[in-house]
């Protein structure tokens, strides 16, 4: 039987409250989301409820950070519709894939073959998401509800730390952001690349 092929995973969430719609964006390379992913459940078993990362205890957050610390991304993208934050819902997000493709997912994923997970967000970025012909070729291997447990709990807990109202002075330790080996938040156009700590991509066959 021949074996699986490994695809690479990108995950979204969309986020919006009265100031901003949001897009966030983490990846992960093929030959790293079995370990991403198992790693991902055990680092965020203990965070139950609603994704609020502000309302965590400092201690509560210290332990996600320090435990996610090991889950290999790579990468994280945030975009906020600061410059427009009236703009169509529809016409934020399709700006924002772009966005994404062209400073974050390109070159390193095109070409690969990938699979495209979609967290919170609604029908408003599915349907973004289906019209984009670099995310759309990825829904052509959907996921189902219980796939990728893990890994958009993580993506769910990072849109809720760098979201509104994020403290950009909070501790290190307490930064969810600080677990990626590099991550940008920004509007359009795209904001800073940051090097975190975090775990960077490995070669294939790493635990």
């Amino acid at each position: 039987m021949r074996a699986r092929e490994p695809m690479a995973a990108v995950l979204l969430a969309r986020h919006r409250d009265a100031a901003a719609d949001r897009l966030t964006v983490v990846a992960v390379a093929a030959d790293e989301v079995e370990v991403a992913e198992r790693r991902a459940r055990v680092a965020l078993a203990a965070l139950a409820g609603p994704t609020d990362w502000s309302a965590l205890a400092p201690e509560a957050r210290r332990r996600a950070v320090r435990a996610c610390r090991a889950i290999p991304t790579t990468g994280m993208y945030g975009i906020v519709d600061d410059e427009r934050p009236r703009a169509l819902r529809g016409d934020f997000l399709g700006r924002a894939l772009r966005d994404a493709v062209e400073q974050f997912l390109d070159p390193g994923l095109t070409g690969v073959r990938r699979r495209v997970i979609l967290g919170s967000g609604g029908g408003v970025l599915e349907e973004a998401v289906a019209q984009d012909p670099w995310f759309a070729s990825g829904l052509s291997h959907p996921a189902g509800p219980a796939d990728f447990e893990g890994l958009r709990a993580l993506t769910e807990w990072t849109a809720a730390c760098w979201s509104a109202p994020y403290a950009h002075d909070q501790p290190e330790e307490e930064d969810l952001l600080e677990i990626y080996h590099r991550y940008c938040i920004g509007g359009l156009p795209p904001g800073e690349w940051f090097t975190g700590p975090g775990t960077p991509p490995a070669p294939a066959g790493r635990d």
